[in-house]
């Protein structure tokens, strides 16, 4: 389901209130449990988002749009890097096979496995 946050820069509260709350009318379950901390998060997320936006246009300004693509591009890059060579390094010490549980609030368990080329990361 897509769903427009922001539309002609108005928070849809009343959409994705209904969004947040929709699970609740399926017998059985519950729609969020803190629709208020829900609400304010989402407008801290936008908020973060429109500072980024503006701090993006500023440094393409200063710079040029291709010295700062190609600045993004190497933090990419070199985060790939860093990040292969943790899973490497975590196969090395634990084996290939990573497997974790959690679960929901009722019960209900959420479990991940993953397997990493110790030569590639």
């Amino acid at each position: 389901i897509a769903f427009k946050l922001v539309k002609d820069g108005t928070f849809d509260e009343k959409g994705i209130t209904e969004i947040l709350q929709s699970p609740g009318k399926i017998p059985g379950n519950t729609g969020t449990r803190n629709l208020r901390d829900n609400l304010s998060d989402l407008r801290a997320q936008v908020a973060a988002n429109q500072s980024g936006i503006r701090l993006l246009h500023e440094l393409v300004k200063e710079y040029g749009l291709r010295q700062v693509d190609a600045y993004m591009k190497f933090i990419q890059c070199n985060a790939e890097a860093c990040v292969r060579a943790m899973l490497r390094e975590f196969a090395e010490k634990n084996g290939n096979r990573a497997h974790a549980i959690d679960h929901m609030d009722d019960g209900t368990p959420i479990e991940l496995t993953i397997d990493i080329d110790k030569e590639t990361g």
